[in-house]
């Protein structure tokens, strides 16, 4: 198995009907000399929608002060690409456009840590996703020729998808539906994608991204056709961000309105991950357990990589003195698995505390002083993972997987927090999140 990234968030993508309401107004005075017209700004419409929707979802750390923080950030990023003068009609699909976006993007599940705990730990790269997708409506202005091939694309997908077959292991969109009226529910579904401006069909694909976009479709067409049309915002994200693969300076190409760099891409509901936000997901990782020296694989807490010992270095062990030495001399490098004993070893001087709490956002309202305590309190160099269930097999309905979280201070003094998942196949699944590195005195040795 060796050591692998893995993601450690799982997006939903949950299907909404488009909103209706009537037409909202414009900025301006009205023709009366009295009488004043109060219609908000459209920025000020946008910010206020999208935080009122994401409120309704009832998340715990969302607060009355992070609600308010965002809508001004919201709202003040809308502000450089509004247009008062933007028609009515206009103004209306825009925020049926919020609309569908937070329900896409943060499913009202029933109160449970974990939905919660993804909605908390994607927040910072959702809001940033739907920053970028608001400047692309506000600031279109298709040609004649670019719209002329936006409708010759969506004839394509029409036709694409009155071909796909439904398959039974496909399944039916909403509880209920019968098979019958699947291909009625996905034109529907189709034309509420073309209609949203904060989709990516609302205007036209490049020649080489159409083609990307239809290969993709392909491979989600071949599980039926309530996949495919499921699939159309996701498969429409992964063709119009261009990779850059074997390059110095590998990521993702799309223009932004903002100074960030996008270095990933989530599936199910689709958003997009930066490097703005890179410190706040944790890195999800894999890494083999010592037993026997077939795999002597050491991560680096602060870096969130993992160190590989050379066949030359002779040991079979952690303690064994080259191996010691090796690591050692890296300068980083503080976990490992012991698969025959079930522990996480810490080395190179690295110290473990054991945090008593359910989830990221439990941990995260723990202070750099308050983990330093714990760890100073506790100081241990290994702990226990033989409590974790294999990554595989079939769980209770609603039942969690319990997980141990642990924080970490390097030689270096920097710290992390882990939260060991499963371990299976002589691995351990983990997730780590370092905290921001302050300056102050360097440690000594």
């Amino acid at each position: 198995m060796n050591c692998r990234n893995l993601p450690v968030l799982v997006g939903v993508l949950i299907v909404v009907s488009s909103a209706v309401g009537g037409e909202g107004g414009v900025r301006g005075r009205s023709d009366g000399p009295a009488k004043q017209d109060a219609t908000p700004s459209l920025a000020e419409q946008v910010a206020q929608q999208f935080t009122e929707d994401l409120k309704k979802a009832n998340f715990s750390f969302l607060t009355e002060a992070r609600l308010a923080a965002l809508r001004e950030e919201i709202r003040q990023f809308a502000i450089r690409f509004e247009h008062p003068s933007q028609p009515a009609a206009e103004r209306v699909r825009l925020l049926a456009g919020v609309d569908h976006f937070v329900a896409r993007q943060f499913p009202r599940f029933a109160p449970s840590r974990r939905p919660e705990e993804r909605a908390y730990l994607t927040l910072p790269d959702k809001v940033r996703t739907f920053e970028w997708l608001l400047w692309r409506a506000l600031t279109r202005k298709p040609s004649p020729e670019q719209t002329q091939a936006r409708d010759e694309q969506r004839k394509w997908l029409r036709d694409f998808l009155d071909r796909v077959p439904q398959r039974p292991g496909d399944g039916v969109p909403v509880e209920g539906m019968s098979a019958e009226e699947v291909r009625p529910w996905a034109r529907v579904r189709l034309q509420q994608w073309f209609s949203d401006p904060l989709g990516l069909l609302d205007d036209a694909m490049t020649e080489k991204q159409f083609e990307n976009f239809k290969r993709l479709l392909g491979y989600s067409a071949e599980n039926g056709l309530r996949n495919a049309v499921t699939d159309i915002p996701v498969r429409a994200l992964q063709a119009r961000i261009e990779s850059r693969p074997n390059t110095p300076d590998p990521g993702f190409d799309m223009p932004l309105p903002f100074d960030d760099k996008p270095v990933s891409i989530y599936g199910g509901s689709g958003f997009v991950l930066f490097a703005s936000n890179d410190r706040f997901q944790p890195k999800g990782f894999a890494i083999d357990g010592w037993r026997g020296g077939a795999a002597r694989t050491v991560y680096d807490v602060a870096g969130g990589t993992c160190l590989h010992l050379p066949a030359a270095v002779a040991g079979q062990t952690p303690d064994a003195p080259a191996v010691a030495r090796w690591i050692d001399r890296q300068g980083k490098g503080e976990l490992l698995y012991l698969d025959g004993s079930a522990a996480l070893l810490a080395v190179r001087s690295a110290r473990l505390a054991i945090l008593d709490v359910g989830g990221w956002i439990e941990a995260d309202r723990l202070s750099d002083d308050e983990l330093r305590r714990r760890i100073a309190e506790q100081g241990k160099t290994s702990v226990p993972v033989d409590s974790l269930r294999p990554i595989n097999g079939i769980r209770p309905v609603g039942e969690e997987d319990p997980r141990i979280f642990v924080a970490v201070e390097n030689r270096e003094k920097r710290l992390a927090v882990a939260a060991l998942e499963n371990r299976e196949f002589g691995g351990l699944y983990f997730g780590c999140r370092a905290r921001p590195e302050k300056p102050g005195p360097p440690a000594a040795k």
